[in-house]
């Protein structure tokens, strides 16, 4: 699968320092470490040479500090040509991010159609800002003949995955297909190893809900566990709501940990699941996950890793 999008960014998870590395998925654990530490330079090296090696996760996080201009001259280019790589990849967060870049020109041509195309391939895959935007398109018409009925089935999808500007506009509105009854999706982040900071046709300030999911840990259970131990990220962002619904519908409790930290002054959330004693058990565990979480790519992290984040 394929496709693109322009100007939400998305950081990547690494941890940190030189890079001999061990294996592909510990070195882009080190270039998300350095990330998250401002360590943008060692970012961009780690990243860049796995980014060529066609990792998606790291084409994603190159193209981010690109976007963004950080350990590097902003270039609104070079981000989207390395969106567009793990876009054609099927990476469903680049696929947004790509369409973002042709909605508004960021690095490539123009183009609502194009824009469209990518956040169509995203919105298959359940990405709700990119079903968000589509809804959008379809309701005033650009790129495509305006067309309500379609714009509220999108609008649909992305509430039955959590996007809370959908669900509000569903709320409000009378139109049949605001509450049509639809197929049961999955939610929000399935960029899932990466905190995606993303850029929607409408600009909102997204609510967050102020009560957790019951039966869920917290930063705290996090900060008991052995830092030799692992566990698995499963989704990250910043809309707190559409978090919480990850761990609601895919029945997560007593078993995740909802942790939030602070990245560049904002407030990010994720979902952190189980404790295991090394790698291999962390990664048995995985190959056991049912499909639903499996689609989350999970992301094998160290509890070092982790509390580093939340201090």
């Amino acid at each position: 699968m394929n496709r693109i999008r322009v100007a939400g960014l998305g950081w990547i998870a690494l941890a940190l320092v030189l890079v001999n590395p061990a294996t592909a998925g510990e070195d882009y654990e080190q270039g998300y470490e350095s990330y998250l530490g401002g360590n943008y330079q060692i970012a961009l090296h780690i990243w860049h040479s796995l980014a060529e090696k066609a990792d998606v996760r790291a084409q994603f996080g190159l193209a981010t500090l690109y976007y963004e201009g950080q350990g590097v001259a902003q270039d609104f280019v070079e981000s989207a040509h390395w969106f567009s790589l793990a876009a054609e990849q099927g990476y469903a967060p680049a696929q947004f991010n790509l369409g973002n870049a042709y909605k508004s020109g960021n690095g490539v041509e123009q183009n609502e159609a194009t824009a469209n195309h990518w956040w169509l391939l995203a919105g298959e895959q359940e990405f709700a800002p990119a079903q968000y935007n589509l809804g959008t398109q379809y309701y005033f018409g650009r790129g495509v003949s305006p067309n309500e009925s379609a714009a509220f089935r999108w609008y649909r999808r992305a509430a039955d995955n959590g996007h809370a500007k959908a669900i509000e506009i569903l709320a409000k509105s009378d139109h049949p297909e605001a509450h049509a009854q639809s197929p049961e999706s999955a939610v929000e982040t399935s960029a899932v190893d990466h905190t995606e900071q993303q850029v929607e046709v409408a600009d909102v300030q997204l609510p967050s809900t102020t009560e957790g999911p019951t039966g869920v840990r917290d930063n705290g259970w996090v900060q008991t566990q052995h830092e030799d131990a692992f566990t698995v990220q499963l989704v990250a962002g910043q809309n707190l709501a559409a978090v919480e619904a990850v761990v609601a519908e895919k029945h997560l409790a007593p078993n995740a940990a909802l942790i939030q930290f602070s990245k560049n002054g904002a407030l990010w959330y994720a979902i952190v699941y189980g404790s295991y004693p090394d790698r291999d058990a962390a990664a048995s565990a995985v190959a056991n996950f049912p499909s639903t979480l499996k689609s989350f790519k999970p992301w094998i992290r160290s509890f070092a890793s982790i509390k580093k984040i939340l201090q």
